[in-house]
């Protein structure tokens, strides 16, 4: 099952028009933008476990698109990445979630960074 990736997200100049709370990119403007949303994760796991990487939109997956990697024979995963494009409104916000889909083996996530860049 998919669970959502935990963090914390840094404010600053470029992305002021988001708010931030714990794994959790919020939209605050008011004119509708399309978006490409890309994550780049580091994480570990069992050995030669298939680990997926999707982004949510509002609690709801955006699309069907995943992106899947193998975590090595001692269980690490490198520069997993993904990415979607979809459209954000005011009060929309963005989650990462992960899956371990071999086994029921938890997923440690080490670094995560999410990049939400407007294509308008």
């Amino acid at each position: 099952a998919y669970v959502q990736a935990a963090g914390t997200t840094t404010a600053g100049a470029l992305n002021q028009r988001f708010s931030h709370t714990s794994g959790r990119l919020t939209y605050e403007s008011a004119l509708a933008e399309t978006f490409r949303v890309s994550a780049i994760v580091s994480l570990t796991s069992g050995n030669n476990r298939v680990i997926a990487i999707r982004a949510y939109k509002n609690g709801a997956l955006i699309d069907s698109r995943v992106s899947k990697s193998t975590t090595s024979g001692n269980g690490r995963a490198e520069n997993v990445t993904y990415s979607v494009t979809t459209q954000l409104e005011q009060d929309d916000y963005i989650e990462v979630f992960v899956a371990n889909t071999s086994n029921a083996d938890d997923v440690t996530i080490e670094d995560l960074s999410v990049t939400v860049v407007s294509l308008t």
